[in-house]
């Protein structure tokens, strides 16, 4: 017990000891990382990390905060926050940590404390991959086991496992919040970003910042207007996470919600922000402008087609994306908007600077009867598009599930405008017809023109889909889709690789 009680002053103490890794071979210190952007959860954490000998990255430019962690990795760090001390013995009886590794001593060092007993009793596994739940079991047992209350808010950390404790101490002490208000990913893979980050914020008793939009005064349920009190915990200075719990939220979309980058805006599950009927052609549920590090995750977006009091336009989206990077929108439920459910593009495309959206992930979501398509992408590099349930887009052209449709100028599409890179897997989508050649009613097109030499995407991926009706591809170059079922007619103009895809029938015009 001695020596776990001076393993959590030898810890703090470690972060304040000069440069371990580079310095010590006498190389100089990265003064920047080319792949840590400023405003993403992790930069704080990584200068941190990097000034106070924990890390020297994966190159002298690189840090590479996306790549999952080892446990060799995990453990080393947390051994460099305790200043790298001596282990009694090195031999560890594992079988997998050769004594001449740069993790060995770590290895030893954490088996002595307690931090790890491995994964058997002669294996360690250090080049396996260190999940969420067990890292922060790693950094509780280094902090001393400390006392925990035990929370029952992640529906996903079972009673009893062995991270449950551990992840009820790391939030009490603001280490971490969860990947949602109600999971915590305990299987999911522990980022370097994420690691770091975890230390940073327990090492230095920097918390996670969260706002609730209720403490700004929105209410749900009572039929007022909650969009300023929303906009308000939005726009609270250092927020990192804006919460909606659950409950029904009247939102004008008029004004919408206006997202800046690095919001993390979360709805609980059953949260809904209802929208006021309203005369508008265009308009944003929730918008984003040139803006980056963007997450919008759970809940429901029930748009006012049903209530809207205009004729005109096609342009009322539930959620409007334009010239953002870094993007991802998760399990959210999306229905019932004037134009599109989602539209990732541009404010304008040809009259600045700004030539659309880039690397944007819409994962797990469920978009349906948007009055116009479902999913429109317009102007934008690097989208994924995975797991989702798309149904029923109808009301004005083209009325499709997914729909990718580059704007022109002159009648042609400028190449900086040509969507690139589009992926699209384990996706179900349901249309409302059948039969319509130039486009409308489809599952996924890509847009129509009388001149085949007149492209929109390329390199478009789709695999382990299903769509319950008509596709075309006319305009998409370099696109293959695999291991699909198309229950309708497949319009190819453009000589599409076709890998396991069955259909109905098949048009090349």
């Amino acid at each position: 017990m001695k020596k776990r009680k001076n393993l959590v002053a030898a810890l703090l103490a470690g972060v304040l000891l000069s440069f371990t890794g580079l310095e010590a071979a006498g190389a100089s210190l990265p003064d920047s990382f080319e792949d840590v952007e400023q405003g993403r959860f992790y930069y704080d954490a990584v200068y941190w990390a990097l000034e106070n000998g924990v890390t020297t990255g994966t190159s002298a430019t690189t840090f590479s905060p996306e790549e999952a962690c080892t446990r060799a990795q995990t453990v080393a760090f947390l051994w460099r926050m305790a200043g790298e001390p001596e282990p009694e013995n090195l031999d560890t009886g594992f079988e997998d940590v050769d004594s001449g590794r740069f993790y060995a001593k770590a290895v030893a060092w954490a088996v002595e404390n307690g931090v790890t007993t491995g994964t058997t009793p002669t294996t360690f596994e250090p080049n396996g991959i260190c999940s969420r739940g067990e890292f922060v079991t790693f950094l509780y047992r280094a902090a001393g086991k400390p006392e925990a209350n035990i929370y029952a808010m992640f529906t996903d950390v079972e009673e009893g496992r062995y991270y449950e404790k551990p992840v009820s101490w790391a939030v009490e002490n603001g280490v971490t919040t969860g990947t949602t208000p109600v999971t915590f990913s305990p299987g999911d893979v522990c980022t370097r970003g994420h690691v770091v980050t975890f230390l940073y914020r327990w090492a230095t008793g920097t918390k996670v910042k969260i706002v609730n939009v209720q403490d700004f005064g929105a209410v749900p349920g009572d039929d007022i207007d909650d969009t300023d009190a929303i906009q308000n915990a939005v726009n609270e200075e250092g927020a990192e996470m804006v919460y909606v719990p659950a409950g029904v939220y009247v939102v004008n979309a008029e004004p919408g919600i206006k997202l800046q980058s690095n919001t993390n805006l979360v709805m609980d599950p059953e949260a809904v922000l209802e929208v006021k009927g309203n005369s508008q052609d265009h308009y944003n549920v929730i918008r984003a402008r040139n803006a980056a590090n963007i997450s919008i995750y759970g809940g429901q977006i029930i748009g006012e087609r049903d209530k809207h009091t205009g004729s005109e336009g096609e342009w009322g989206m539930g959620i409007g994306l334009y010239d953002c990077k870094n993007v991802t929108v998760a399990n959210v439920k999306i229905s019932k908007n004037w134009g599109d459910g989602i539209y990732v593009g541009s404010t304008d495309d040809f009259g600045d600077d700004l030539y659309g959206c880039d690397n944007i992930k819409i994962m797990n979501c469920e978009i349906f009867e948007n009055r116009r398509s479902n999913i429109s992408i317009v102007n934008a590099d690097n989208v994924t598009i995975d797991g989702c349930r798309i149904a029923d887009a109808g009301g004005h052209a083209p009325q499709c599930g997914i729909n990718i449709e580059a704007n022109t100028i002159d009648g042609t599409v400028p190449d900086e405008a040509i969507c690139r890179n589009i992926k699209i897997s384990n996706t179900v989508v349901d249309v409302l017809g059948k039969g319509d050649v130039n486009g409308q009613y489809f599952g996924f097109r890509t847009q129509r023109y009388r001149d085949k030499s007149i492209h929109t995407a390329d390199n478009v991926i789709i695999e382990n889909c299903t769509f319950n009706g008509d596709c075309g591809n006319y305009s998409g170059t370099n696109m293959t889709i695999s291991n699909t079922v198309i229950r309708g007619c497949f319009y190819d103009m453009q000589n599409t690789t076709l890998n396991n895809v069955s259909y109905e029938e098949i048009w090349r015009g």
